[in-house]
């Protein structure tokens, strides 16, 4: 039988269409008993599942504990006897720079030493090279904004250890140093706690190697991360820390812990 070309059209979609659902029939099939086999999978086999000691699962995946989390030291270390919930009032008298805040009290002219949002008087490097100590007892915390601007000749400050000082306790002491001109000053300030003077801005000159160093005592009072910033008038750039300080572990802890 002679088939004319319009009815052979006709016979080819109808083929193609019939192809077309017996295909998605099988595919349907196939999705259908493999997703049976995935169901049909015993939850009971992942759950139980042992553990390596000193292992946890995080995504079905055993992971040693220690990658996982880094103990903080005030999980290891017990009580300093540091009283964590005060700041000690500093005497009056306590050095040079502590006598020299007092005396700004009720003065405009001395504001300068009491807030770094009051612009310090401008570094004079002949002045202070005449007499340092004059300089380094002023207290000034607006000199943590005198850095020099940037440039070719300019060079920038450098932080010498660590940025970040990890589960220091109340009571406890962070030393910190820069890099810079021998002889030359570097101020440091901390948003808490107390330097060498009893106050959280302080101003030291740097050794024969040009290095500057302070030590942060850290008061009770304080706890969660603080930030310390030291600036040079000779450089460019700010040095920066960040601390950590957690609260010790205490005899109660201990004991709730274990239950």
């Amino acid at each position: 039988m002679k088939l004319s070309t319009r009815s052979f059209t006709i016979l080819m979609a109808v083929s193609v269409g019939l192809f077309g659902v017996t295909l998605m029939a099988i595919n349907q099939g196939w999705f259908q008993s493999n997703q049976k086999a995935l169901v049909s999978k015993p939850v009971e086999e992942e759950e139980t599942r042992s553990l390596q000691p000193g292992y946890v699962r995080v995504g079905d995946v055993d992971r040693p504990a220690k990658s996982l989390k880094k103990p903080r030291r005030a999980d290891k270390v017990k009580d300093t006897g540091y009283d964590f919930g005060t700041t000690p009032a500093i005497p009056v008298d306590s050095n040079e720079t502590t006598k020299k805040l007092a005396e700004s009290r009720g003065n405009p002219k001395l504001d300068y030493r009491r807030s770094s949002l009051v612009p310090a008087p401008k570094f004079d490097r002949t002045a202070y090279e005449a007499d340092p100590q004059a300089y380094l007892t002023e207290i000034a915390p607006g000199r943590i904004n005198q850095a020099l601007s940037p440039g070719k000749d300019v060079t920038p400050i450098k932080r010498v250890g660590n940025y970040f000082h990890d589960g220091v306790l109340p009571g406890e002491s962070v030393k910190l140093k820069v890099k810079t001109e021998p002889k030359m000053p570097t101020t440091f300030k901390a948003q808490l706690g107390a330097f060498e003077n009893r106050l959280s801005t302080i101003t030291v000159a740097a050794n024969e190697n040009g290095i500057a160093q302070v030590n942060l005592k850290i008061d009770g009072g304080i706890s969660g991360e603080l930030e310390v910033k030291a600036v040079s008038p000779v450089h460019s750039d700010t040095a920066r820390w960040l601390i950590e300080v957690v609260a010790p572990r205490t005899t109660t802890q201990n004991t709730s812990s274990n239950k």
